[in-house]
C-alpha cells in the first residue's frame, strides 16, 4: 500500500528582532500599530498581499498602487448595464414588506401597497 504524502501546513514563526521593528518606519493596519507582518505573509500567501514591497510602501504610495489597480480593473460596462435594466427593478425598489409601517402612524398615510401581509394584521388595519 502507498501512503499518500500529507502536506505540512506548519511554518515556523520568529518574533521580530527589535533590530526589525525599529529599521521599518512603514506602519499599517488599525491605527497604525502593525509594521513588518504583510512582508512576511507576502511569501506564505502572495494571493492576500497585493502590495510588491508591503514594509517598505510608504502610505501615499499605497494609495497610488490601489487606485492603479482599481483604474485597471474598472469595467464601465458592468455599471452600465445596471442602469438599462433600471425599469426591470423598479417595482422591486418601490416594493414596501408589511412590517414597514409597524410602530409609524405615518404608515396610515402612505399610498405604497403592501404585499404579503399576514391575515391576522391585515384585519386589524
Amino acid at each position: 500500500e502507498e501512503e499518500e504524502e500529507e502536506e505540512d501546513w506548519e511554518t515556523e514563526q520568529q518574533l521580530p528582532t527589535e533590530a526589525d521593528e525599529l529599521a521599518s518606519s512603514v506602519t499599517y493596519g488599525f491605527d497604525n500599530r502593525y509594521s513588518n507582518v504583510l512582508g512576511r505573509l507576502l511569501t506564505e500567501l502572495p494571493d492576500v498581499v497585493m502590495l510588491p514591497d508591503p514594509d517598505n510602501c510608504l502610505p501615499h504610495m499605497r494609495r497610488a498602487i490601489r487606485e492603479q489597480m482599481e483604474d485597471s480593473q474598472f469595467d464601465a460596462q458592468h455599471y452600465l448595464a445596471d442602469k438599462q435594466l433600471e425599469e426591470e427593478f423598479e417595482h422591486l425598489l418601490a416594493f414596501r414588506p408589511w412590517w414597514a409601517g409597524l410602530g409609524s402612524a405615518a404608515s396610515s398615510t402612505t399610498s405604497t401597497t403592501t404585499v404579503g401581509k399576514p391575515a391576522a394584521t391585515a384585519a386589524a388595519a
